[in-house]
């Protein structure tokens, strides 16, 4: 949370360049909307009733935040979407989805999606033999398409199967986001580049 405060209010914030058809949207922990104190503008609070018991346990221990976290994005994104649908706002043309310390380049980002199609059920992310899923490091994108078929037929599913996941010690979100892309028929998992993840002084950069 301090974290995600200090990007927010930086000059730097990739918030203040949104567009004015570009919604943003943070996503934490139970209590985290009362301790930004309106500092994060619009928040998603992920309850921890989504697990058994109220209770995330790992073997024989208690989850940690850091792999409660993997379930953040599929429960905002699916709630998101429901609330879009019931208070009737257009629906985004892309989903992008990221943690706290993705560097997202605005413009450069609106220009590579231009080549893609929206309406088709697309999923955008980077894709190296080393990452079994995606890279999410980088983050990822859903097209509009995929976004809508996800969670209209597979919404409680995803977020479900991700709970599960967790519990068994599978807990990162983007290995197992495809396979929730793949329970929409004709879904394609595509390499973006320009969603590349890691840092300068990361072993893949220096090689």
């Amino acid at each position: 949370l301090p974290r995600s405060i200090g990007i927010e209010t930086s000059v730097h914030s990739w918030t203040r360049r949104l567009g004015p058809d570009d919604y943003h949207f943070y996503t934490c922990e139970p209590l985290c909307k009362t301790k930004a104190n309106g500092r994060l503008g619009h928040i998603i609070e992920v309850p921890m009733s989504i697990f058994p018991n109220n209770t995330c346990i790992m073997g024989n221990r208690r989850c940690s935040q850091y792999e409660l976290a993997n379930v953040k994005l599929q429960y905002a994104m699916v709630t998101l979407c429901r609330r879009f649908w019931a208070e009737g706002r257009r629906f985004p043309l892309w989903w992008v989805l990221g943690d706290d310390d993705v560097y997202v380049h605005l413009p450069k980002l609106r220009a590579a999606l231009s080549a893609y199609d929206p309406s088709q059920p697309l999923l955008l992310s980077h894709l190296l033999p080393g990452c079994p899923g995606i890279c999410g490091n980088g983050g990822a994108v859903l097209s509009w398409r995929l976004a809508e078929s996800l969670v209209r037929n597979h919404g409680d599913r995803w977020i479900q199967s991700m709970v599960e996941h967790i519990m068994k010690g599978q807990f990162y979100w983007d290995v197992h986001i495809v396979q929730a892309a793949a329970w929409v028929k004709g879904a394609r998992i595509l390499d973006m580049k320009s969603l590349f993840g890691w840092g300068p002084f990361d072993e893949v950069c220096l090689a």
